[in-house]
């Protein structure tokens, strides 16, 4: 994966069924270029927090 896509740091659903193909990812590459994240309520509420700050400040547009 990481020579294919020359990729530097990628974070990966750890939550219910992403948690094994998480592991594996981590196992294959190490743990410095994949992040397991586990979505709870408070996670997904600081993301959205975060998201809605960068579209107000005009940091990111979609």
């Amino acid at each position: 994966m990481r020579e294919t896509w020359r990729s530097r740091r990628v974070v990966v659903d750890a939550s219910g069924l992403g948690a094994d193909l998480a592991s594996r990812l981590v196992r294959a590459t190490g743990p410095t270029v994949v992040e397991p994240y586990v979505f709870t309520v408070a996670t997904e509420s600081r993301l959205t927090y975060h998201l809605l700050a960068l579209v107000a400040s005009g940091r990111l547009q979609m």
